[in-house]
């Protein structure tokens, strides 16, 4: 359904599970895009990084797998703390 100026469906090939709900999107790069979302069962606001083709180059996979671990090991006020990590289905 789309009404002007909105597009409803947006994030339907979005696989975030059920805990979460895409808002908006803030913007895209070249391993993918980023929107803002909902964490339902804390109502915490996040941000959601959805990246395609991750294993297609192994330069790109590594430096996505290097954020990710560096990510996790982070904790400083102005760095983005990683909250949890969606397995896609495929």
């Amino acid at each position: 359904m789309k009404r002007k100026g909105l597009d409803l469906n947006k994030f339907a090939d979005w696989e975030v599970g059920k805990d979460y709900e895409c808002v908006k999107l803030l913007g895209q790069g070249s391993y993918g895009a980023v929107c803002s979302a909902i964490h339902k069962p804390t109502q915490k606001k996040v941000a959601i990084k959805k990246m395609t083709g991750v294993f297609e180059d192994d330069v790109d996979c590594k430096r996505i797998l290097r954020e990710l671990h560096l990510l996790s090991k982070l904790a400083h006020t102005f760095v983005v703390e990683l909250f949890d990590l969606i397995e896609p289905k495929d």
